[in-house]
């Protein structure tokens, strides 16, 4: 039978009736997909917030789950750069992976080392309940899905586009440009989302990227809803939102793009397939991203 390796790459989960949680929710997953749940040893370490455990614990874990046939990140957070190194250095292609947020860093390692996986539900997260889970298995299982207009979100510039898809947390992948990690974007569409990031940092990230060449051969643009709680001591802010830089960098890349797709840092996050093919069409009617299947 085939296993999945629940794991910590990033921030531990809180304590054990957090665990508990978890691996029920994995042991669901599992349960769809036909694998057997491993759960590894980092994954019985607990931290309060803002809190990473030792680097060695979670490279550890992240090289034994490449043993395994998938790898599912209990949660999010922060550093997940720690294990670069031992992807890369990985002799074959690794599993596939399911998670978003900080999994970005090893969504793009996968991408260099030509495996695939899905950005979407992590059984830690408590966004991520039934319709988070049941998209991530359609995902895991190769099903070809769509998310559109019926979720929210507009048209920021109309067109048709075609290319492999790969979904992305922005701050995090912009920390990734010049290093190895960061992958061709080449023929790809890409769909960015992040959460609590004051629109000059989106900005700043954007231009990050553009500047370091990761917009080169993008063939088309997926926004997430890029939310913004912002600070007291900017309830009278005057400058742009989230939505205005979208529509600004629409315009510079010339590329068909929407805003407020409903993946990632949103609550029951529709899980989107990295790699697979996909295309973007988007008009005056609305816009519609959609997957085949994998083949």
């Amino acid at each position: 039978m085939k296993t999945a390796w629940l794991c910590c790459p990033a921030y531990p989960l809180r304590d054990r009736d957090h665990l508990e949680r978890a691996v029920s929710s994995a042991e669901e997953f599992c349960k769809r997909i036909g694998h057997r749940l491993v759960v590894a040893p980092g994954m019985q370490r607990f931290g309060g917030p803002g809190m990473w455990l030792a680097p060695e614990l979670r490279r550890s874990d992240i090289a034994a789950g490449l043993a395994h046939d998938l790898i599912i990140p209990g949660r999010g957070g922060y550093a997940s750069v720690d294990l670069v190194d031992v992807v890369l250095a990985h002799p074959g292609v690794p599993p596939p992976i399911i998670g978003y947020s900080d999994v970005t860093v090893l969504h793009a390692c996968w991408r260099t080392k030509g495996g695939t996986g899905a950005y979407g539900w992590m059984p830690g997260v408590d966004d991520c309940g039934p319709a988070a889970l049941a998209s991530g298995v359609a995902a895991i299982l190769g099903e070809a899905g769509v998310i559109d207009d019926t979720s929210g979100g507009e048209v920021m510039l109309g067109g048709q586009a075609t290319g492999w898809l790969f979904p992305a947390c922005l701050s995090v992948l912009a920390g990734l440009v010049g290093t190895p990690a960061m992958p061709s974007m080449d023929g790809a569409i890409l769909a960015l989302e992040d959460i609590g990031e004051a629109p000059h940092r989106i900005d700043r990230y954007l231009w990050q990227l553009s500047a370091g060449g990761a917009f080169n051969g993008v063939k088309g643009l997926v926004f997430g809803k890029l939310p913004w709680n912002n600070p007291p001591r900017e309830k009278e802010h005057q400058g742009d939102f989230a939505r205005d830089r979208a529509l600004v960098w629409s315009a510079r890349l010339k590329v068909p793009a929407v805003f407020g797709a409903h993946f990632g840092h949103v609550k029951e996050p529709i899980a989107l397939p990295c790699g697979r093919q996909a295309q973007l069409q988007a008009d005056g009617r609305g816009w519609r991203l959609n997957w085949a299947a994998r083949t």
